[in-house]
Parts: C-alpha cells; structure tokens; sequence
C-alpha cells in the first residue's frame, strides 16, 4: 500500500494528475510518503473512519492502518470498507477531514 501511496503522490503525468485532484492527494517527493507509527496519529484516523461511517463510538474504534501521503495528507485503511468489488482507503488531510477515497 505504502507503495502504491509513492506512486500516486509522486508521479508527473498527466493521469496521475487528474487522479489526485479526484481523490484529494497533493503531489510531493515518494520519500514524504511512509506507514505512521505514531498511536495518537492512528487513533485520529480511527475516529475519523468512525465519524465518517456513523459510528456514535469514538472511544472504542477499530485501529487503522495510516499512511503519511506527503506534508499535509494522510491515506486511512481500515481493512473493512469496500468500493463496489475493491477495497476502499480514504484520503484525509491534517485535521483528518474526509476528502475523497480510493478503490484498491
């Protein structure tokens, strides 16, 4: 996942470019990219996913798996959600406000 994030943030052309203006990535070096290991970081993506999918429970939430996509971006992966037949991750900025999602 990590490096399909690299892929997405980093390439030049011009699909890469419509594809990140569709999902709300902002383009940035690969080496901006990588797994967040921080728990308080984690836990503000595991209660965004939450708020997102309705769920009132913000003290007992799923841990998600978060990736730092660039300086102000953020990649959520529960491991649950689907897009149609693929699994979906969203894309948050630093506040951790949805802004768009992508189907792997």
């Amino acid at each position: 996942m990590v490096t399909a994030v690299r892929s997405y943030v980093s390439a030049t052309d011009a699909q890469s470019v419509q594809f990140r203006s569709r999902v709300g990535l902002l383009q940035d070096s690969a080496d901006s990219v990588y797994l967040v290991t921080d728990d308080s970081v984690c836990r503000r993506g595991a209660v965004a996913l939450a708020v997102l999918k309705g769920n009132p429970d913000t003290v007992n939430v799923y841990p998600v798996l978060v990736i730092k996509a660039g300086r102000a971006r953020y990649v959520l992966d529960d491991g649950a959600t689907k897009g149609g037949e693929f699994m979906a991750s969203y894309v948050a900025d630093t506040a951790f406000q949805i802004l768009g999602g992508i189907a792997n």
